[in-house]
């Protein structure tokens, strides 16, 4: 395949880096793989010759991804720019074909650390994370070509669940995992979860908000990669897989929103959404754990979701 890029676009941008004029010398291209990597990414190194001096090198990423993700980086980058959302360098969106080549865009490379799960999510991604629900709640209904968590979305989010307990059982059989199957089963039908998300405004959200798509740069910077899972749901499903409610970062979210908003959040709202998010998460990594985890990590995320259902059948808990 033929790579796709403005290289008179790279250079202006590659330029204004280095401050001063310079002749591009050479371009590598590398695929960037392993960890959690996504496929069609692509790193291209532009070193330039300087009329004094020796050569530098400015490198940037490229990744073909769908038409949507390609244009949620375009909306991202079109706001006031939240601090921890990748810089647009350029793109190309073309949603009328299945070409896996005509959608793609270009950030800088961002050289740094990623984050494991004993890190805090860095207090700028919850900020941009705030602002970013905050700018988008009002103008989720010109946002219809998103995918959105539905009744339906969450049906199959029960469903894939129980596909992959179902295999489990086959391959091997386990208590934990029958128990597990039950409880999902029931979840499925519970009507007052249907009732809690047919209740909760919808925006536009990350919905994969964990350690391995987050790195923290030299400068200290940080930065929330990977928008390809963005669709149009309850804000709290960005924050439930990794903030407690009476953390730092959790009131640090809330004061981001107010900022952004110009008025406090719902906390009523935000404690609703908190718990149904809580539910949706723990189902929707259900499968990644029981693939890879303990069956004791099984039970924690059952045992977390119901303990969230019960709050909302109670409407107890703490905002």
């Amino acid at each position: 395949m033929q790579l796709t890029l403005n290289l008179a676009r790279l250079q202006e941008y590659s330029l204004k880096i280095l401050g001063y004029p310079a002749e591009l010398e050479t371009l590598n291209i590398s695929k960037l793989e392993g960890g959690l990597v996504a496929a069609g990414v692509y790193r291209h190194d532009l070193t330039f010759q300087p009329a004094d001096g020796s050569p530098k090198t400015v490198s940037v990423v490229q990744k073909f991804s769908n038409a949507s993700e390609v244009q949620v980086m375009q909306l991202l980058n079109e706001m006031p720019t939240p601090e921890a959302v990748p810089r647009l360098i350029d793109a190309a969106c073309d949603p009328t074909t299945a070409d896996p080549w005509a959608n793609w865009f270009i950030t800088p490379y961002y050289k740094g650390v990623e984050l494991t799960f004993d890190d805090d999510i860095p207090l700028p991604v919850l900020a941009s994370l705030a602002r970013i629900h905050a700018y988008f709640a009002p103008q989720a209904g010109q946002l219809s070509w998103l995918p959105q968590v539905n009744t339906d979305f969450f049906r199959a989010v029960c469903d894939n669940a129980l596909g992959v307990l179902d295999q489990a059982l086959a391959e091997k059989p386990h208590p934990i995992f029958t128990a597990a199957r039950s409880h999902v089963a029931q979840v499925r039908e519970l009507p007052v979860l249907y009732e809690a998300l047919a209740a909760l405004p919808v925006t536009l959200i990350h919905r994969d908000v964990h350690p391995g798509n987050i790195i923290t740069t030299p400068d200290g910077a940080s930065i929330l990669f990977d928008w390809g899972n963005a669709c149009l749901a309850p804000a709290m499903l960005d924050l439930a897989n990794m903030v407690k409610r009476d953390s730092l970062g959790w009131f640090h979210y809330l004061a981001s929103w107010e900022a952004a908003a110009g008025q406090p959040a719902d906390l009523e709202q935000a404690r609703l959404g908190y718990h149904w998010a809580t539910v949706m998460v723990n189902l929707q990594y259900l499968p990644y754990a029981i693939a890879y985890r303990p069956p004791e990590r099984v039970q924690e995320m059952v045992d977390r979701l119901l303990e969230a259902v019960k709050r909302i059948e109670t409407g107890s808990g703490p905002v």
